[in-house]
């Protein structure tokens, strides 16, 4: 098996260190190396060292990072310029950079179109132009939403691309499963679970604890920068409102589950990555049968009417909000929930063999 170098923007993201302990379980010699961003690192993955290679602060723009990811990426190419191994870049930033400082065989890892965030036009085309040709050119590609494909190709894709969607670790099924905390009230318990960060879920939690006092906003996860927390915790005037703090993944997901009734996933779609995006949250919400709410107008809209497992609303709207809420009942979420057990729960979880399989392939021939 050929070594695997891992270059990631974050040292931190769950879901990449979902695909470092995928590669080494199957017997690749995986190194990995990220830069760090000043967070409080919680999460490692098993039995790999993670090197850092630079740093930069998680609020910081990305033509700022250009200098600092550069040198790091530079770096480490030199390092392993004898060695016969293949790199794996994690994120569209990585992978830019990358394709400007070597022709070395690469896989690539879209887990966001984050080239797209820019607000200059002519940018965000020429950045689109480039990640389209770095997919081409990779010995594999990989999206964490089939929407990120559609968006770059329609519906004929090239043949060196999979989707791997955001599923839940396999260590989920080794948990204990707990069974949902009795609510005989009227009183429903929505929640968000995740880095508490966007404007849509602030003004969804926002509606819901000023309208509808008898309901309950519960929060999981912790903040990314001191503006996000000082925004959210404005919030805790109201009674109904709670800040559970930071969760470990996947070991608190059944606890935390037990004790919701509706999850919210809803981001902002005015931006074109979230219409595109298919977030893990979709996944749990399945695995535990809790129905979700996702922002309209978008691929993850489009799929959860298909399966019938939630609803969707502008989130940004207050009165859609409202008139949604109202619409959510013990009845119409037991609706939710019984379609969502007619899905096969290991569905939710991520084994990809197939993918291995056609990727061995495509490395014999590099």
């Amino acid at each position: 098996m050929k070594k695997i170098v891992f270059l990631e923007s974050g040292e931190n993201n769950p879901n990449n260190i979902k695909r470092m302990e995928e590669f080494k379980t199957r017997g690749y010699d995986v190194v990995a190396y990220a830069f760090s961003r000043g967070q409080d690192v919680r999460n490692f993955p098993q039995g790999i060292e993670v090197h850092h290679i630079g740093s930069f602060a998680s609020d910081s723009s990305y033509l700022s990072r250009i200098g600092v990811m550069r040198k790091g990426i530079k770096g480490i190419i030199k390092e392993y310029k004898k060695e016969d191994c293949i790199f794996y870049l994690l994120k569209n930033d990585i992978a830019i950079v990358y394709s400007y400082l070597t022709n070395r065989p690469y896989i690539f890892e879209e887990a966001d179109m984050t080239h797209l965030s820019f607000g200059n036009k002519w940018l965000r085309h020429y950045l689109e132009r480039r990640v389209k040709c770095i997919i081409n050119k990779s010995v594999m590609s990989v999206f964490r939403s089939e929407g990120f494909l559609k968006y770059h190709f329609g519906d004929v894709y090239p043949n060196n691309v999979y989707v791997i969607p955001n599923r839940l670790h396999p260590d989920v099924l080794k948990l204990p499963k707990i069974d949902s905390a009795n609510n005989e009230s009227e009183t429903i318990r929505f929640a968000f679970v995740g880095g508490i960060r966007y404007n849509t879920i602030f003004k969804f939690a926002e509606t819901v604890l000023k309208y509808f006092p008898r309901h309950q906003f519960h929060f999981y996860g912790n903040f990314s920068t001191k503006d996000q927390e000082d925004q959210f915790l404005v919030l805790k005037k109201y009674p109904n409102c709670f800040f559970h703090g930071a969760f470990k993944s996947p070991n608190d997901l059944p606890s935390i589950y037990s004790n919701i009734d509706v999850l919210l996933s809803a981001y902002d779609v005015r931006g074109i990555n979230p219409r595109y995006a298919e977030p893990n949250k979709l996944y749990e919400a399945i695995f535990f049968d809790k129905p979700i709410i996702v922002s309209s107008h978008s691929y993850l809209a489009e799929k959860v009417a298909r399966l019938g497992i939630g609803y969707d609303v502008d989130a940004l709207n207050e009165n859609e909000v409202v008139a949604l809420v109202k619409l959510i009942n013990k009845n119409s979420i037991e609706e939710k929930k019984a379609n969502i057990k007619k899905i096969d729960k290991h569905d939710c979880i991520n084994s990809n063999k197939d993918f291995f399989a056609s990727l061995e392939k495509r490395l014999s021939i590099h």
